[in-house]
């Protein structure tokens, strides 16, 4: 379900998982939060967020996104190539950053 700058996923009528762009200023990439409830881990809700949430920031406008998370994450690559994306992949510290461009996604 698509609301604005809102995706979420929903399973037997509860939120399974979340997904929220917000706009940035210029040409710097939209911040993308992604939350998927840890019962639907490993079954493509977040890849299905991931490519909901990228059209509709690429249909409000935006070029790029970015994702942030813990460097131990082991889910977010995983899930951006699931998606068909292509990242820029950036660790600093605890904090691991992908930037994807979003100007050529497929069924877009």
């Amino acid at each position: 379900m698509t609301s604005g700058a809102v995706v979420s996923a929903l399973a037997g009528g509860k939120v399974a998982g979340r997904a929220e762009f917000t706009p940035a200023e210029g040409e710097d990439p939209w911040p993308v939060d992604l939350w998927v409830d840890p019962a639907w881990h490993r079954r493509g809700v977040g890849t299905r967020l991931l490519t909901d949430v990228a059209r509709a920031a690429r249909s409000a406008g935006a070029d790029e996104i970015v994702l942030t998370a813990p460097s131990d994450t082991k889910a977010v690559l995983p899930m951006v190539l699931a998606a068909g994306m292509r990242g820029r992949i950036r660790m600093a510290g605890d904090t691991l950053t992908v930037r994807i461009a979003i100007t050529d996604l497929r069924g877009s």
